[in-house]
């Protein structure tokens, strides 16, 4: 398997990748569902491009940052998000200001 050639596999089956999705092996990377990071297509596609600018474009700086990874729930109401939750804030900062807001759809 992949661990016998220095690929590390993850509790939940993903190759275990470095923040640059470089494998255990230095001329390996992964990125994508099997990396196990954020899980959205997009996601994978911005990671894809990061490393191709690295390895390829002259950027070798270029690294994806999954910080603040928008996503949605298709739902009724539709939901939103994007960054660190509510939670997370008052944990990390002293002072967390709150707004909500409500959107209507475009007709």
């Amino acid at each position: 398997g992949l661990e016998a050639l220095g690929i590390g596999i993850g509790e939940h089956e993903q190759v275990q990748v470095d923040e640059w999705q470089t494998t255990g092996v230095p001329s390996v990377h992964a990125v994508g569902d099997i990396a196990g990071k954020v899980g959205l297509t997009p996601v994978a596609v911005a990671a894809s491009r990061r490393l191709m600018d690295r390895l390829f474009g002259g950027r070798p700086q270029s690294k994806m940052d999954y910080e603040n990874v928008a996503s949605v729930v298709f739902s009724h109401p539709p939901l939103g998000a994007v960054g660190m939750s509510e939670e997370e804030a008052r944990r990390r900062f002293d002072q967390v200001s709150v707004y909500h807001s409500r959107f209507r759809p475009m007709l």
